[in-house]
């Protein structure tokens, strides 16, 4: 992990706000998926991470690895597609469960050049220990890294179950398309990195 993984020296005011709480656990995470603060996170929460993602203030800490595929594939011309997830989360070393899983499934129009490659406004996740958390997302970053890889970036509330009433935090990372599928048979999967924190 690279220094800009460590949180600074500056001192900070006691930990009230859920939002400096929000922001320091999303410096943590894209840390963890091993991009820089400075270059990927959205505008209005690229504030220094001022604690490390296992601080008390999280509630729960999973990542693990999400796949998403397409039907029919990607190609270069946008048309209506079935975008299937599913999410496998297998190393949560904050929150009490040791893995989880979810899963969901949209129709759009999507195609090689369109950034918005999965995101879904509920979600529910299934934990290892029997319980469930339903989340509601509302606000959503994707950005196109300089290496070509994507980053979607969602924040919610978590609305039922595990966590009722906290701050969701989502990220994944996809890799870069392979451009010569997006002109002969098209892209129908792509498996990347993901990070959910509830703060």
């Amino acid at each position: 992990m690279g220094s800009a993984c460590l949180s600074p020296s500056r001192r900070y005011g006691p930990r009230t706000a859920r939002l400096r709480r929000t922001v320091a656990v999303v410096g943590s995470v894209l840390c963890l998926l091993g991009l820089p603060m400075t270059a990927a996170a959205p505008a209005a929460l690229a504030a220094p991470a001022t604690h490390a993602a296992d601080d008390s203030s999280a509630l729960l800490l999973c990542h693990g690895t999400v796949n998403v595929s397409y039907d029919p594939p990607l190609t270069y011309i946008p048309k209506p597609t079935t975008v299937s997830a599913t999410e496998d989360f297998n190393y949560c070393p904050t929150g009490g469960v040791t893995g989880g899983s979810a899963s969901a499934s949209y129709e759009t129009t999507s195609g090689c050049t369109s950034l918005r490659l999965f995101v879904v406004s509920s979600t529910t996740y299934h934990w290892d220990s029997g319980q469930t958390s339903v989340v509601t997302y509302t606000t959503t970053a994707i950005e196109r890294l300089l290496n070509g890889t994507v980053l979607v970036t969602e924040q919610g509330t978590v609305t039922s179950g595990f966590g009722e009433g906290r701050t969701a935090v989502y990220q994944m990372v996809l890799p870069q398309l392979d451009l010569l599928a997006c002109v002969s048979g098209g892209v129908d999967e792509l498996t990347g990195s993901e990070v959910l924190t509830f703060v």
